[in-house]
């Protein structure tokens, strides 16, 4: 799998707004960082994507044409980079998000994606 690292530190800012509001309890909030922490940070089943000054750039022209904001644009950029690096015989890349926009941007630029509050956990392994 693969990750942007903002996605991982957007998911860790997720966690500490839990907390912040009174959804985590102290103990929650540390396992469940220390969770996402080994799993992608010091984990083998994740990858790193990063983004640089020219995923920040091209994705302007993306949030042009598909109204999103300029953070998912360079993620999408980064990632149509890193897909079209791939050897033919690759895996199939499938962008996983909620962000109904990203999504549609993502499809319109070509990335297969998943929306995984519209599907059922059991049936990711199939896909």
């Amino acid at each position: 799998m693969l990750i942007p690292y903002m996605g991982y530190a957007e998911t860790a800012a997720i966690l500490r707004r839990k907390f912040n509001g009174g959804l985590l309890d102290p103990l929650a909030f540390q396992q469940a960082r220390l969770a996402i922490e080994n799993e992608v940070l010091l984990g083998l089943n994740f990858g790193l994507l990063t983004m640089d000054d020219a995923d920040i750039l091209s994705g302007i022209a993306l949030t042009d044409r598909h109204n999103i904001n300029s953070t998912d644009a360079a993620i999408l950029s980064a990632l149509g980079r890193y897909v079209q690096a791939q050897p033919p015989a690759a895996p199939t890349c499938l962008l996983v998000a909620a962000d109904q926009r990203l999504l549609r941007a993502a499809s319109a630029e070509g990335l297969r994606t998943l929306n995984p509050e519209l599907i059922a956990a059991a049936d990711v392994p199939a896909l």
